[in-house]
């Protein structure tokens, strides 16, 4: 298989170890320098369990929809499957309602778990989004670990998950349908969210994702940055970039 991304000019072959699985892996899109939006931020997983392994989560095709991991522990070289969470009814027709976890964000958290944030595509349960968690590395997403978290409302976007210094951020429309960019963050791991919230585009939003930079300089520590589609009448009508200060919670556009 041949991940491909239309901002990359070369394309990356991910070598497979078998074809036991028939799905087709997509990774979300954009890439940053040194980073997929759906690898860990840091590169490789930095704490117990697996540590410097490198955790690809995407979503499936149609033929075989969910949420699928890849893992390497060769820094790349070779790739094996990892953890499943798959959709009900698997590789049939959905219709709403039904349970079809899509585009996802994995973030590692300091206490070695991953937490993957996932587009509930159907709107199974709620119309909000799915949390789940990997306790060995990303090697399984127990039934027992995933969440539909209420607080998280969204129209069935990909969204932005971040853990920066002990605090998890999230940026998605905080609404039903597609308007209303928001950043919320957690000082917990994401078993509650700050009340207070920052607006970063009131009208017509999509799509987002975060990164930020790794140092030990002032401005590493101090900005995050979000790229998002908004417009005035649709939510995809451009693509934004913002500078968000942690230290003043204001967004400076880019």
């Amino acid at each position: 298989p041949v991940c491909y991304c239309g901002d990359i000019s070369m394309p990356l072959n991910m070598m497979w170890p078998n074809t036991k699985h028939d799905w087709l892996l997509y990774l979300s899109c954009p890439w940053f320098p040194d980073l997929l939006p759906s690898v860990l931020r840091s590169g490789y997983k930095r704490h117990p369990p697996a540590v410097g392994r490198l955790v690809v989560c995407g979503h499936g095709s149609i033929a075989g929809d969910g949420l699928f991991c890849i893992l390497s522990d060769d820094h790349g070289n070779t790739w094996r499957y990892g953890a499943e969470l798959k959709s009900i009814p698997y590789k049939q027709h959905k219709n709403n309602l039904d349970f079809e976890p899509d585009e996802c964000q994995p973030v590692e958290l300091d206490d070695g778990s991953i937490v993957i944030n996932v587009r509930n595509n159907k709107n199974y349960h709620c119309r909000c989004r799915m949390v789940v968690r990997s306790l060995d590395g990303g090697e399984s997403l127990p039934v027992e670990e995933l969440v539909f978290d209420h607080t998280l409302e969204d129209p069935a976007v990909a969204a932005g998950a971040l853990e920066k210094e002990g605090v998890l951020y999230f940026t998605n429309p905080a609404s039903t349908n597609r308007v209303n960019l928001t950043l919320r963050w957690s000082l917990n791991r994401g078993k509650s969210w700050v009340k207070d919230t920052l607006k970063i585009w009131a009208g017509p939003s999509g799509y987002s994702c975060m990164t930020s930079l790794k140092g030990n300089e002032t401005v590493d520590h101090k900005y995050i940055y979000v790229i998002y589609e908004k417009g005035q009448k649709d939510s995809i009508e451009s693509v934004s970039f913002v500078k968000i200060d942690l230290y003043s919670n204001r967004s400076l556009m880019g």
